[in-house]
């Protein structure tokens, strides 16, 4: 489920929805935000949520300029994978977060006998802080995400990782590479369902994601960056059978 693109302008802080049909649940969603190449504009937040009044789950992708600014135009969208309810048995969804100076790491586990098949992460404070990684872990009964300092700003940062957590089996699909975009493609027979990705687990230098989106076909995840990390990166596919 697109969110549709927000307008193609110079805002600093943009923030896009994508919605959930009824009776379905978010397991997972992406952000795209695209600065014709500039490399500047980083995603702050891609995170799943549930609109209480409408009892309808969504995925909100957040991106900013940095906080030197940027007069060229960008944009922002999201998008939500969705599964029926009834398709996901054991059903949660998890978070945690951490605070330092300069660089940030947060992982969050699924309770006992869950496998993540989403995940999600956001930035504090916007402006000075950007999204270097989210993904699920090796072993699948974890998330995790970082986030840097951008620029010089030489306050605190925080990070929040969210992890969504079922019992269904699914297959995880990672591409790496050293350059500033990877895609992960879904064995024959599955569909997307989380998508990921990111530099690696340390720092990964002046580097943050502006992409990790499915296509409208479901069958792999793309993931881009502002410039190539220092430590390679990753695309992550969260991959089930049948129809999402």
């Amino acid at each position: 489920m697109p969110s549709g693109p927000t307008p193609d302008d110079s805002e600093p802080r943009k923030s896009r929805r994508a919605q959930c049909p009824a009776g379905h649940r978010v397991v997972g969603g992406g952000g795209w935000a695209f600065d014709h190449g500039h490399g500047v504009v980083a995603l702050t937040g891609a995170e799943p949520g549930r609109d209480l009044l409408l009892q309808r789950d969504y995925f909100r992708a957040t991106a900013s300029e940095p906080g030197t600014g940027f007069t060229a135009g960008w944009w922002l969208e999201a998008y939500a994978l969705c599964a029926p309810a009834a398709s996901l048995p054991g059903y949660q969804q998890v978070s945690a977060f951490a605070s330092a100076i300069g660089f940030a790491t947060a992982r969050v586990r699924c309770p006992a006998g869950k496998r993540v098949i989403g995940t999600g992460a956001a930035a504090f404070p916007d402006l000075h802080a950007g999204l270097q990684l989210f993904r699920s872990t090796g072993t699948r009964d974890a998330a995790m995400a970082t986030v840097r300092a951008r620029g010089d700003h030489p306050g605190m940062i925080r990070v929040r990782v969210l992890g969504i957590c079922t019992t269904n089996d699914a297959v995880v699909v990672a591409a790496v590479r050293n350059l500033d975009d990877a895609a992960a493609a879904c064995p024959s027979g599955t569909r997307v369902h989380g998508v990921g990705g990111g530099g690696s687990p340390a720092d990964s230098g002046n580097s943050f994601l502006q992409e990790v989106y499915p296509p409208s076909q479901l069958d792999r995840a793309s993931t881009s960056m502002t410039a190539a990390p220092n430590r390679g990166m990753v695309s992550q596919a969260i991959c089930v059978g049948g129809t999402s």
